[in-house]
């Protein structure tokens, strides 16, 4: 199976459309650190929606007055 079929990326290619537009229209000196920047920005997404999903879970739980 290829890397694509994996739903893997290669290590130049952009996940995001913003990024690969930054990409196509800076000088390539910038590709390693706009890389980092969509990394942190797709991290910075992962993060928000861990924490709207516990968030969430915590509502669900039924609270137990003392």
């Amino acid at each position: 199976m290829s890397e694509e079929g994996l739903g893997m990326r290669k290590h130049s290619e952009f996940a995001t459309p913003f990024w690969r537009a930054a990409s196509k229209s800076l000088p390539r000196k910038y590709r390693s650190q706009l890389k980092s920047a969509e990394s942190f920005e797709l991290m910075l997404d992962a993060a928000g929606d861990i924490l709207k999903s516990v968030s969430q879970a915590l509502s669900l739980t039924p609270r137990r007055s003392h």
